[in-house]
Protein backbone atom coordinates (compact mmCIF):
# COMPACT_ATOMS: atom_id res chain seq x y z
CA UNK A 1 0.00 0.00 0.00
CA UNK A 2 1.33 3.32 -1.09
CA UNK A 3 1.23 5.94 1.65
CA UNK A 4 0.94 9.53 0.93
CA UNK A 5 2.48 12.43 3.21
CA UNK A 6 -0.73 14.52 4.20
CA UNK A 7 0.92 17.66 2.75
CA UNK A 8 1.05 16.53 -1.03
CA UNK A 9 -2.81 14.83 -0.45
CA UNK A 10 -3.96 18.06 0.44
CA UNK A 11 -1.82 20.06 -2.66
CA UNK A 12 -3.26 17.72 -4.77
CA UNK A 13 -7.37 18.20 -3.57
CA UNK A 14 -6.32 21.96 -3.66
CA UNK A 15 -5.34 21.02 -7.40
CA UNK A 16 -8.57 19.26 -8.30
CA UNK A 17 -10.39 21.45 -6.40
CA UNK A 18 -9.47 24.15 -8.58
CA UNK A 19 -10.02 22.28 -11.50
CA UNK A 20 -13.51 21.47 -10.72
CA UNK A 21 -14.13 24.76 -9.71
CA UNK A 22 -13.75 26.20 -13.54
CA UNK A 23 -16.08 23.42 -14.12
CA UNK A 24 -18.98 24.73 -11.88
CA UNK A 25 -18.42 21.63 -9.40
CA UNK A 26 -17.35 21.66 -5.57
CA UNK A 27 -15.15 18.83 -4.65
CA UNK A 28 -16.35 17.31 -1.16
CA UNK A 29 -14.17 14.75 1.24
CA UNK A 30 -15.36 12.03 3.37
CA UNK A 31 -13.56 10.66 6.13
CA UNK A 32 -10.55 13.02 5.45
CA UNK A 33 -11.04 16.14 7.83
CA UNK A 34 -7.44 17.38 6.93
CA UNK A 35 -8.54 17.64 3.33
CA UNK A 36 -11.86 19.59 4.18
CA UNK A 37 -11.05 23.41 3.85
CA UNK A 38 -11.37 26.14 1.51
CA UNK A 39 -12.57 24.54 -1.73
CA UNK A 40 -12.87 21.42 -0.20
CA UNK A 41 -16.03 20.84 1.48
CA UNK A 42 -17.18 18.11 4.08
CA UNK A 43 -19.13 14.83 2.40
CA UNK A 44 -21.90 13.36 3.61
CA UNK A 45 -23.48 10.20 2.65
CA UNK A 46 -26.94 10.94 4.64
CA UNK A 47 -26.42 14.91 4.98
CA UNK A 48 -29.43 15.60 7.90
CA UNK A 49 -29.08 18.86 6.47
CA UNK A 50 -29.74 18.36 3.11
CA UNK A 51 -32.50 16.57 3.66
CA UNK A 52 -34.19 19.13 5.76
CA UNK A 53 -34.12 21.75 3.10
CA UNK A 54 -35.32 19.34 0.26
CA UNK A 55 -38.48 17.68 2.26
CA UNK A 56 -39.26 20.35 5.23
CA UNK A 57 -37.74 18.44 7.87
CA UNK A 58 -36.10 19.02 11.24
CA UNK A 59 -32.71 18.35 11.35
CA UNK A 60 -32.59 18.81 14.94
CA UNK A 61 -34.36 15.41 15.00
CA UNK A 62 -31.78 13.16 13.31
CA UNK A 63 -28.60 12.74 14.78
CA UNK A 64 -24.96 12.21 13.75
CA UNK A 65 -24.07 8.54 13.73
CA UNK A 66 -20.73 8.03 12.54
CA UNK A 67 -20.36 4.58 10.77
CA UNK A 68 -16.01 5.52 9.96
CA UNK A 69 -13.93 7.43 11.85
CA UNK A 70 -14.78 11.43 10.45
CA UNK A 71 -17.80 10.54 8.96
CA UNK A 72 -20.59 13.18 9.32
CA UNK A 73 -23.65 10.87 8.41
CA UNK A 74 -26.71 11.08 9.98
CA UNK A 75 -28.61 8.08 11.31
CA UNK A 76 -29.97 6.04 8.31
CA UNK A 77 -31.70 2.76 7.92
CA UNK A 78 -30.15 0.80 4.92
CA UNK A 79 -33.70 -0.31 2.54
CA UNK A 80 -31.26 -1.70 -0.02
CA UNK A 81 -28.43 -4.19 -0.73
CA UNK A 82 -26.13 -5.03 -3.66
CA UNK A 83 -27.00 -7.65 -5.85
CA UNK A 84 -30.48 -7.54 -4.95
CA UNK A 85 -32.04 -5.64 -8.39
CA UNK A 86 -33.38 -7.92 -11.40
CA UNK A 87 -32.98 -5.17 -13.83
CA UNK A 88 -29.16 -5.69 -14.49
CA UNK A 89 -29.19 -2.18 -15.73
CA UNK A 90 -25.41 -1.93 -17.25
CA UNK A 91 -23.86 1.36 -15.39
CA UNK A 92 -25.32 0.05 -11.80
CA UNK A 93 -22.38 -0.12 -9.54
CA UNK A 94 -24.94 -2.34 -7.04
CA UNK A 95 -24.92 -5.53 -9.58
CA UNK A 96 -21.66 -7.24 -9.17
CA UNK A 97 -22.83 -10.39 -11.31
CA UNK A 98 -25.67 -12.70 -11.95
CA UNK A 99 -26.09 -13.41 -8.00
CA UNK A 100 -28.80 -10.65 -8.30
CA UNK A 101 -32.06 -12.52 -9.51
CA UNK A 102 -31.20 -15.29 -7.35
CA UNK A 103 -30.94 -13.22 -4.38
CA UNK A 104 -34.20 -11.30 -5.56
CA UNK A 105 -36.15 -14.42 -5.21
CA UNK A 106 -34.38 -14.93 -1.71
CA UNK A 107 -35.85 -11.64 -0.24
CA UNK A 108 -37.04 -11.54 3.00
CA UNK A 109 -38.00 -8.62 4.71
CA UNK A 110 -37.51 -9.79 8.20
CA UNK A 111 -33.73 -10.84 8.02
CA UNK A 112 -31.76 -7.80 8.83
CA UNK A 113 -29.82 -8.35 5.40
CA UNK A 114 -33.17 -8.50 3.23
CA UNK A 115 -32.09 -12.24 1.86
CA UNK A 116 -33.32 -15.20 3.13
CA UNK A 117 -30.61 -17.13 5.30
CA UNK A 118 -27.82 -14.18 5.57
CA UNK A 119 -27.01 -12.01 8.46
CA UNK A 120 -25.78 -8.55 8.45
CA UNK A 121 -22.57 -8.43 6.75
CA UNK A 122 -22.70 -12.02 5.61
CA UNK A 123 -22.16 -10.14 1.88
CA UNK A 124 -19.34 -8.15 2.75
CA UNK A 125 -16.47 -7.91 0.41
Amino acid sequence: MLTVPEADQLELVNHLAEIAAEHGIELYSCCNDHLVGGRVKKAHCVDRDLLADLFDLNAGLYRIKSTRKQCGCCESIDIGMYDTCPHACIYCYANAGSKASKNYLNHDPDSPALISGMEAGDNDE
